[in-house]
């Protein structure tokens, strides 16, 4: 078995031609990758827009079981700078080998492409497009249907859209859908050795041009015909008549002549110059027989013609000028001289193709070998833990977590810059927007991130779920890749949330970032809410990203809510309410209003509502007086508990004009408790109780009671969390810490070149 190269380091960006562009694809959404290197070219030269052939198999790194489409439909190419290249299925086969066509920009032995799958939403791509160059017709000689005359036709493969078909002459003399050096192919010479297919389209090349390449495979029958009374001196592959003269001259001709033809003769491309006599490219060599060999006829008008066989130009002409002109019009004909004459080619055809260029010797061999060897292309998966191909990488340590039970999938806040992290620069990133950012556990597995905020100019806020924190876990962050896994950022908030509102968005409606959950995003006006509204102020600066402002407008009407009916909390018997609320430092005058940071109710407190945080005492604006009430109503059986928290003394007042975290958990088999900044102020003894349901009026607001009140929360709201388990101590604290206390929670380790860089390792 041949050495397979693992490259560590991608090339130079590359020229795209005819491609959409990286900064339209997120190459993210698409969860596999392998990479194809086509060290095995062997031209001079470079190739612009040349189409190879790409063998998707498992010996190859590429997993059926993964592709979202068990047809290949989200296969989708990219180059080394990340553009969309286009491509075509041949064949697809998830038991064995399937064959795609991509459109490569710029070919030489140091090109990688990279073929990505796993999508659900891939990118667009016209399959035509791969032929775009230069191609008049390319017939893969895959079909087997026929039409409604019975006549087997080959479908072309460009946007010319011009088939080869059976007539009357030939139909039912060829046999379709036999194996094929790609794909399927056709038999030709049938026991009458008739045959043959025609093409009519006034798509396809026309006499009188400066230029020409015809190209096929094919396969002649190891079978000696020499006692056959129907031995020929010549067997056609491809040709060309003008419809006025049908019978001699060619416009030009790809076929097989010698001495009783089956005992072994030589193909030989024909070509008839306008005011000149036919003359051939004549090779030496004879084909050898029961194998696939890849023949082309090139000409040119001011060079000449040549004959390639398997890449390797065998003999030229020195004839010049405008190939022969047709009076009329003319068809091409396919493994025969006509479709009624006995000259039929005494095997299988498989991917034909005609040009209006005349090919180079560098792509006549690349077009032979990408098919035929095994060494043209290298193929690499991208597995989601093989990190060496990031260029740089920093640690990030929890070191001042101070919690006795280690957490289980718990979201941590990594804060980025340039100023906080020796070394890092957001030079380094590759993606935009931190698209090529991703962390992994101690065992090198992907973990699941979200970016909050990404500030290239400052600091960067991403979520990160690690699967054990404690104040010994260490996570890795890699960076600096074009090509990179996909990471769900919903994912971060898969262990138990409801809902989580980072009150990021600019706009009237707050998303929810839990995965599903859209249903519980926050409006800014819904079918409750009749009465007039103030002003809500959204992206104000937060104490993670961006936050909203409520109670402006003379601190009255602002909120923001659920529609339709809530099922954020109704019949909950566990759940813990979080959010960040800052008050502010402005003095309005004395109120006795209370001032709501989450209620769940359709008609105050009368009995309807489920629960609220809200702060609560005479003068509220006084800076000395005023606390938190963490209150929930439940319902045990029909009867209705009013189970209300109140501390009254200094110590769990809120300062104003500064972030705290305020939470609220209960659990019917162990009671409830408030917590304020990661510390509890207040508990009350358990219950069986559940959360009070209300069908008919109960939904979910942020930021005030109900409509049209004058109770809005003074200030601003951030990071509001709803989760459907009562959170433990541990938890909150570090929910706090990983926020307010980031400089000393979190030990960020200096950015560095990952160690591997530069590296060519061999795996056999």
């Amino acid at each position: 078995m041949r050495l397979q190269a693992v490259r560590l380091l991608f090339p130079a960006v590359l020229l795209a031609s005819c491609v959409a562009q990286a900064d339209d694809v997120d190459w993210t959404k698409y969860k596999m990758s392998v990479e194809v290197t086509f060290s095995g070219y062997a031209g001079s030269t470079t190739l612009e827009n040349f189409p190879v052939l790409v063998r998707v198999s498992a010996a190859n790194g590429f997993a059926y079981s993964k592709f979202a489409d068990a047809n290949g439909g989200d296969l989708r190419f990219s180059d080394a700078d990340g553009n969309l290249l286009p491509s075509e299925i041949d064949t697809w086969d998830t038991t064995g080998e399937s064959l795609v066509w991509v459109k490569v920009p710029s070919l030489n032995a140091s090109t990688v492409i990279t073929a990505h799958y796993g999508c659900s939403s891939p990118d667009a791509v016209t399959a035509s497009d791969v032929w775009s160059n230069g191609y008049l017709g390319v017939w893969h000689m895959n079909d087997e249907e026929v039409d409604e005359s019975g006549n087997a036709v080959m479908s072309d493969a460009t946007a010319a859209g011009a088939p080869f078909k059976e007539d009357g002459n030939s139909r039912g003399k060829n046999t379709v859908g036999q194996t094929g050096v790609i794909g399927k192919s056709v038999q030709f010479g049938n026991a009458s050795y008739q045959g043959g297919m025609r093409n009519d389209s006034a798509c396809l090349l026309r006499s009188g041009t400066d230029a020409v390449t015809v190209e096929c495979w094919a396969y002649q029958d190891d079978h000696d015909h020499s006692t056959d009374s129907a031995t020929r001196s010549s067997y056609y592959l491809l040709r060309e008549l003008t419809t006025d003269n049908s019978t001699w001259p060619s416009v030009w001709r790809l076929n097989e002549l010698g001495c009783n033809q089956w005992q072994g003769g030589k193909v030989l491309f024909y070509f008839y110059p306008t005011g000149g006599s036919e003359t051939a490219a004549n090779p030496e060599s004879r084909p050898t027989r029961a194998t696939w060999n890849h023949y082309a006829g090139v000409y040119d008008s001011t060079t000449g013609g040549s004959f390639a066989m398997n890449g390797s130009v065998l003999a030229t002409s020195s004839a010049t000028g405008n190939l022969r002109s047709a009076f009329t019009s003319s068809a091409i004909f396919l493994g025969n001289s006509t479709t009624s004459a006995s000259d039929v080619w005494p095997g299988k055809i498989d991917e034909v193709r005609i040009s209006s260029v005349a090919r180079s010797a560098d792509w006549l061999k690349a077009t032979h070998d990408c098919v035929s060897e095994s060494d043209f292309a290298e193929y690499e998966a991208i597995i989601v833990n093989d990190w060496t191909k990031y260029s740089h990488r920093f640690t990030v340590s929890f070191t001042g977590y101070a919690g006795e039970e280690t957490l289980t999938d718990f979201p941590v806040l990594v804060k980025i810059s340039e100023s906080g992290i020796s070394g890092f620069d957001y030079d380094d990133c590759l993606r935009p927007n931190g698209g090529d950012l991703h962390f992994a556990d101690a065992e090198g597995n992907l973990l699941a991130s979200e970016v909050d905020t990404w500030d290239a100019s400052g600091t960067s806020l991403v979520w990160v779920k690690v699967p054990s924190l404690n104040a010994s876990t260490k996570i890795t962050a890699y960076y600096g890749c074009e090509f990179v896994p996909s990471s769900n950022p919903a994912s971060v908030w898969a262990n138990n949330y409801t809902a989580v509102w980072h009150m990021n968005d600019t706009g009237v409606t707050m998303a929810n970032a839990v995965e599903g959950s859209a249903d519980l995003d926050l409006y800014y006006k819904n079918s409750k809410q009749t009465s007039a509204i103030a002003s809500i102020v959204p992206a104000q600066a937060g104490i993670v990203g961006n936050s909203v402002l409520f109670g402006q407008d003379d601190k009255i009407g602002s909120f923001a809510a659920k529609d339709e009916v809530s099922v954020a909390l109704t019949n909950a018997t566990a759940f813990t309410i979080e959010m960040w609320a800052h008050q502010d430092d402005h003095e309005p005058g004395t109120s006795s209003n209370t001032y709501y940071l989450m209620n769940e109710t359709g008609n105050g407190w009368s009995g309807d509502g489920c629960v609220l945080l809200r702060e609560n005492a005479t003068n509220q604006w006084n800076k000395t007086s005023g606390n938190i009430r963490y209150q929930g109503i439940f319902a045990n059986g029909d009867s209705i508990v009013t189970n209300s928290l109140i501390r009254t003394d200094a110590d769990c007042r809120l300062s104003r004009n500064e972030w705290h975290h305020i939470a609220f958990k209960y659990d019917s088999m162990g009671g409830c408790a408030g917590l304020q900044d990661g510390v509890k102020v207040i508990e009350n003894a358990a219950s069986t109780d559940s959360v009070h349901a209300d069908y008919a009026n109960t939904y979910l607001q942020i930021g005030n009671q109900g409509s049209g009140a004058t109770q809005s929360w003074p200030g601003k709201i951030d990071e509001v969390r709803i989760s459907s388990v009562a959170r433990s101590e541990d938890w909150l604290k570090a929910t706090y810490d990983t926020v307010k206390n980031n400089a000393t929670f979190t030990a960020y380790g200096a950015a560095k070149e990952n160690v591997n860089k530069g590296m060519m390792i061999f795996v056999r």
